[in-house]
C-alpha cells in the first residue's frame, strides 16, 4: 500500500513538473520591456509591503496561530500577509508543512525575482 501511494506521488509529481516545462519553456527571450515591469510590479509591491518579508511558521515556531510573512522590521507595526491555499483535497491550514512551503516561496519571491533581474541584465552586459 505504502509503494503504492510513493509510486503514484512520484508520478503525479513527474507530470507537474512536465507541465510546467511546457508551460514555462520561452522560445523567444525575455524582452527587456517585460524585464522592466517585472521590476516595476515588484517594486511597487514592496513599496506598500516593506522590506524583509519574513516568513513566520506554525510548524517550526508554535504560537497557536496561522502560518504569515510579517513585512519590515516594525515588531509593533500589524504588517502582515496571510495565504488561504485551497486544493481539489481540500485547504491547507497551519500547522501544515505544505502550507509553510508555499509561504516561504512567496516571502522570498521578491527578494529572489530582484536578484533574478539583477543577473539577467549582468549577464546580457
Amino acid at each position: 500500500m505504502l509503494r503504492l501511494r510513493l509510486r503514484l506521488r512520484l508520478r503525479l509529481r513527474l507530470r507537474l513538473r512536465l507541465r510546467l516545462r511546457r508551460y514555462w519553456t520561452m522560445a523567444d527571450p525575455l524582452p527587456d520591456a517585460d524585464l522592466s515591469q517585472i521590476e516595476q510590479r515588484t517594486l511597487k509591491a514592496l513599496g506598500e509591503a516593506p522590506p524583509p518579508w519574513i516568513p513566520e511558521l506554525e510548524t517550526r515556531v508554535p504560537i497557536g496561530g496561522s502560518s504569515y510573512i510579517r513585512f519590515g522590521n516594525d515588531l509593533t507595526a500589524d504588517q502582515e500577509m496571510y495565504v488561504d491555499v485551497r486544493t481539489s483535497h481540500g485547504r491547507l491550514t497551519s500547522p501544515d508543512s505544505r502550507l509553510d512551503s508555499i509561504i516561504e516561496f512567496v516571502a522570498s519571491a521578491p527578494e529572489d525575482i530582484l536578484r533574478l533581474i539583477t543577473e539577467i541584465r549582468r549577464l546580457r552586459g
